[in-house]
């Protein structure tokens, strides 16, 4: 409830669990529900239209980087990567899917964040990595 005491705005409402919100350009941005495949939409916040932004498929966890210029997904998941089981976490342009860093290793929802020209993240436990955006 907001401190004023008012009533709480709904600004959707959904029968799934949501998170991961982000804002960009009058747009909410969101991971749909835990279902699988994990779906990322938007909620445009002048029309309260919904719409699909991109199918991620069946990952283990996702976490959310959004801003005005772009939006990316951390990934990670475990499989037969290059022919040797192993888990490993993506960080994807989105909505393409493009990978644009990677770790062989299975980070636990690594932290992210953006600059204009970098996007800095946690694969692991050696530090704070960055890649151009």
């Amino acid at each position: 409830m907001p401190k004023t005491g008012s009533g709480a705005v709904t600004v959707f409402a959904t029968a799934d669990d949501t998170c991961c919100l982000e804002v960009a350009n009058r747009k909410l941005i969101f991971l749909a529900d835990v279902a699988v495949p994990l779906e990322v939409r938007t909620l445009d916040l002048d029309s309260r239209a919904t719409a699909l932004f991109v199918r991620m498929g069946v990952v283990e966890q996702f976490r959310l980087l959004v801003d005005g210029a772009g939006a990316f997904g951390a990934i990670r998941d475990c499989g037969n990567r290059n022919d040797t089981p192993r888990c490993w976490t993506y960080l994807r342009r989105l909505p393409s899917g493009e990978a644009v860093a990677y770790a062989d290793e299975y980070v636990s929802l690594p932290l992210m964040t953006m600059d204009a020209d970098y996007v800095y993240w946690t694969p692991g436990w050696r530090g704070v990595w960055r890649v151009h955006r």
